[in-house]
């Protein structure tokens, strides 16, 4: 009902106000449109923003019916189901510092209602450890939150020559209570405070001496700290799986955030991550009308999470590395992964549309 009327209003503004960016999922996809045509508080910006999406998605739950830990056999996983999931948000963000330099806000604070929906599909997977786990979410989940926080982002990106220079730093407060609605399907009832802080140093930047618009190589190096706490009277799967922030999607956890670990591996009330990234963009070449860049990724991932208890055991430390290749087209980024677990010397593959952090 929201979106409708939002897209009517911005068709008669001007393009360079409005701006809109599907975000493909595998069989789904996400669209976001942002209003800042009014300024609040000039010169900062102020931006509206609305978000929709829908995706039909294979996810996992690793838990026994005593709450320990489930390995995955090399056949025969219990751990996959799948689900419908929908999600949307609306929020406002407002500038309180501005950045003439990259002509953006330097300091902002935002405020966002973030709903997740959640169908998950036993017929497809009748065995699977979510469906005899005992949760109110096992057959779904309705839940909505609230998310405010404050965020620096002084981090400047060329678009055309497709490298980062600069740092960001985002503290984040998440509410979901039972009176918001979160009692229907499922239960949700909790609160979660997310630290993420990210570093960006552009090494070697080449440009094509013809045409200043494509790039012939760079490279930069880039490191992302992140920490994700939560409390409170229930904390469903979907917050125990997932990192916290301002983005209007959540960022699946334990696995996910740390490539080569199985998404969604050790679900967790408190998690320590970092990522560290060299990232190379090859000379681009032109397809028809696209814009083709090739890229690698070389990563370290580390990180560490409680067993639902809050005590940050040295025994889950956990170790990835690995490497990515891709192309960008069209703004997108399609990066097919190798990663490797060090911890159990486990090897995995994976597909990823756009850039990890």
């Amino acid at each position: 009902m929201l979106l409708l009327p939002f897209i009517i209003f911005c068709e008669e503004e001007d393009e360079s106000v409005f701006s809109f960016y599907p975000i493909p999922r595998f069989w789904g996809l996400d669209l976001e449109f942002s209003y800042f045509g009014i300024k609040l508080i000039s010169p900062m910006l102020t931006r509206f923003d609305i978000m929709l999406g829908s995706a039909y998605e294979a996810v996992n739950y690793y838990r026994n019916i005593d709450n320990s830990h489930y390995i995955p056999p090399s056949s025969g996983d219990l751990s996959e189901y799948y689900k419908w999931n929908i999600n949307w948000a609306i929020g406002i963000r407002q500038g309180l510092l501005f950045n003439h330099h990259k002509n953006d806000n330097l300091l902002e604070t935002y405020l966002l209602l973030r709903s997740i929906y959640d169908i998950n599909l036993e017929d497809n997977s009748p065995n699977s450890l979510i469906f005899n786990s005992g949760l109110t979410e096992a057959e779904g989940i309705m839940q909505n939150t609230i998310v405010t926080g404050i965020l620096v982002d002084n981090m400047i990106e060329d678009e055309n020559l497709f490298c980062r220079q600069g740092y960001s730093c985002n503290l984040t407060f998440e509410y979901g209570p039972d009176f918001l609605f979160n009692n229907i399907k499922g239960r949700a009832d909790f609160y979660r405070l997310t630290f993420d802080a990210r570093i960006y140093f552009t090494l070697v930047k080449i440009p094509r001496a013809s045409d200043k618009t494509y790039n012939d190589f760079n490279l930069y190096i880039c490191d992302r700290f992140v920490t994700d706490i939560l409390w409170g009277n229930y904390i469903p799967i979907t917050a125990r799986q997932s990192i916290g922030g301002s983005d209007v999607a959540v960022e699946k956890a334990f696995g996910g955030a740390m490539r080569g670990i199985a998404d969604f591996r050790f679900d967790s009330y408190f998690k320590i991550i970092n990522n560290f990234d060299i990232r190379m963009y090859f000379p681009a070449f032109s397809v028809y009308i696209t814009k083709i860049v090739p890229l690698l990724v070389l990563f370290y991932d580390t990180g560490i999470y409680d067993n639902l208890d809050y005590d940050l055991d040295f025994e889950n430390i956990a170790h990835t590395t690995g490497f990515g290749i891709g192309i960008n087209e069209f703004g997108f980024d399609l990066i097919f992964y190798v990663g490797y677990f060090i911890n159990e010397n486990r090897l995995s593959l994976s597909f990823e549309f756009g850039i990890h952090y």
